[in-house]
């Protein structure tokens, strides 16, 4: 599902008063499925494996399993096991109701399991992204695609079309590849021709908040640097993207930093408008409900939050090495930009070091962003000084403290309290 494959510890939440949170482990997940998802006429479910984590201390956490059948076919399982009667909340019926089981073959589209506290469901019967059945209805986006001009009408063979999922991250977004088969002209061969797009799915007001700021984007003259936007339905929240070639990288590769730093410079040389939302730069709230897994993390020193901005531009808002894409004509593009928005461009450029610094254990900020920063500079950015740099990568260190254990990955405890000393040694630094 375009998520990073790592190690998880459920035990996590126990170490911190909270083993009522504690995920299902993929056995367990497995036999659920199997009894309360499955239809009765499809394959059975034999194993599961755990891909996806986020847990939020005294309100839920959230799972996602890729489940197996017996046939060797694999679908996505979300699990999210809430505190003691919130689950009591979830029993309602949404709309989309009969497309949505059109939709889902081989499970059902969700389970409520209030004894356990816990909700099962598929991709298309997320409570947030209320907008992903109609994406998939293949009518529906059919239709899209023709009255937005990407395809004349009665080109498109509406039982060819394929969505697959690409990236998926329970009630935030998902994204699909879709594959459209085409007509082809009158009097010529039928050789397989195809149109493919990418679909964004988020919610609603995010979408809209979204397109408007792309919008800008495109105006402010960014349009080459992100994805040419398609098509959009903004009551449902999801939009269209054309399809482009491009060569990713792995989140902890960092051999392109001069490259991506030339792409953020040109980024950040835009004008941003007047109104557009700022990036959240905040550190998460929290932080002393995570650290409680371990004595030390509450007794370490903890940087402060990121400094006021002293001047806005565009930001990506979420910007790591697997968001800097290359086309095949050798130029670069920008990806996932669901966060941007305004802010200081410090923000950026602090999120790309505190990602080094972490992957390479290295609590230094010149290692970390020597390429990075040179490649921006030569592209026009005017990079900050030094300590004001610090104070934002201590910032977002502190950051990457937490989320090592919201995702309950193994050796969290380690990772957090390497990434809280990595922040005060690169205040130090800095000074």
């Amino acid at each position: 599902m375009g998520l990073r494959d790592r190690e998880r510890d459920p035990g996590l939440p126990a170490l911190a008063g909270e083993a009522h949170l504690r995920p299902p482990d993929p056995v367990e997940l497995a036999e659920l499925v199997d009894r309360h998802l499955r239809r009765p006429e499809a394959p059975r479910v034999v194993a599961a494996r755990w891909d996806y984590a986020r847990w939020k201390p005294g309100i839920s956490m959230t799972s996602v399993f890729a489940v197996r059948f017996e046939d060797g076919r694999e679908e996505p399982v979300v699990a999210k096991r809430y505190v003691d009667g919130k689950d009591r909340t979830l029993a309602y019926r949404p709309r989309n109701e009969a497309l949505l089981e059109s939709l889902c073959e081989r499970l059902r589209p969700r389970a409520l399991l209030a004894e356990r506290a816990l909700s099962l469901w598929v991709p298309p019967g997320d409570r947030v992204l209320r907008g992903l059945p109609v994406f998939l209805d293949k009518k529906k986006t059919c239709n899209l695609v023709t009255r937005s001009g990407l395809s004349p009408s009665g080109s498109l063979k509406r039982r060819k079309t394929e969505f697959t999922l690409l990236r998926f991250k329970p009630e935030r977004r998902a994204v699909y590849r879709i594959d459209l088969r085409l007509r082809p002209p009158s009097g010529t061969p039928d050789e397989k021709r195809k149109l493919v797009l990418a679909g964004r799915i988020l919610p609603p007001p995010e979408l809209a908040r979204l397109v408007g700021v792309r919008g800008e984007l495109a105006r402010a003259g960014g349009d080459d640097l992100a994805l040419p936007l398609a098509a959009t339905n903004l009551r449902q929240g999801f939009l269209l993207e054309r399809w482009v070639d491009v060569t990713v990288f792995a989140p902890d590769s960092f051999a392109h930093a001069r490259e991506a730093g030339a792409a953020l410079a040109r980024l950040h040389a835009l004008a941003p408008p007047a109104d557009a939302r700022p990036v959240d730069a905040g550190i998460s709230g929290d932080l002393d409900a995570l650290f409680r897994v371990d004595a030390r993390l509450g007794k370490a020193p903890r940087a402060a939050p990121h400094p006021r901005a002293e001047r806005l531009t565009f930001c990506h808002g979420d910007f790591h090495p697997d968001q800097v894409a290359r086309r095949a004509d050798g130029s670069w593009i920008l990806m996932d930009l669901d966060l941007l928005g305004v802010g200081d461009p410090a923000f950026d450029l602090a999120c790309w070091i505190a990602d080094a610094i972490v992957e390479t254990r290295r609590a230094e900020i010149e290692p970390a962003a020597g390429d990075l920063l040179e490649g921006y500079r030569a592209a026009g950015g005017h990079v900050p000084g030094a300590r004001r740099l610090a104070e934002f990568v201590a910032a977002e260190l502190v950051c990457r403290a937490g989320s090592t254990l919201r995702r309950l990955e193994r050796g969290g405890v380690d990772k957090a309290l390497f990434a809280l000393d990595a922040a005060q040694r690169v205040l130090t630094e800095g000074t």
